[in-house]
């Protein structure tokens, strides 16, 4: 797997692409490191996913526990609460749905407003100029972690 990483200067927020991210072992193993250096610094993140790639129930019958806060046309949109790194769900996740987005909020006081703000159709840039937190998503292109930062965040190694 060749990875290939590229710093995109947006306006007031970092942005980077990170491509060669694919469903294999050495992509899972790529994802699972950096989601669990995000997750050190946050410890809460919330998930809205959109677009199923394939059938998704099997996922959310096995983990029963999940804390839902909204699902839509049978898993086809769906918004998730975590306070806890479930490593192999949330690789699962990002490849079962073509528009995945992770949101790592360093403020704890900020949880409902980043709820509210998922529960609208936002960008990756209004979610940054709104609140502290760490954003990563899929766009068009499947293999292409995209991962945004407000200016003055603590770094993340990619």
């Amino acid at each position: 797997m060749k990875i290939e990483i590229k710093q995109h200067n947006h306006y007031s927020n970092h942005l980077y692409s990170i491509k060669g991210i694919i469903n294999d072992y050495e992509g899972r193993l790529y994802l699972s490191d950096f989601f669990s250096k995000l997750f050190l610094k946050t410890n809460f993140f919330f998930i809205k996913l959109n677009r199923r790639n394939y059938e998704t129930n099997s996922i959310f019958e096995r983990n029963r526990g999940l804390e839902i806060l909204e699902v839509g046309g049978n898993y086809e949109e769906v918004l998730i609460y975590f306070n806890e790194l479930n490593r192999d769900l949330i690789m699962d996740l990002w490849f079962a749905y073509e528009q995945p987005i992770f949101c790592f909020c360093i403020d704890k006081n900020d949880l409902e407003k980043l709820h509210n703000t998922l529960m609208k159709r936002t960008s990756w840039e209004q979610i940054l100029n709104k609140l502290q937190t760490y954003v990563l998503f899929k766009s068009a292109e499947e293999d292409v972690l995209w991962f945004g930062k407000r200016k003055g965040t603590d770094s993340i190694d990619l």
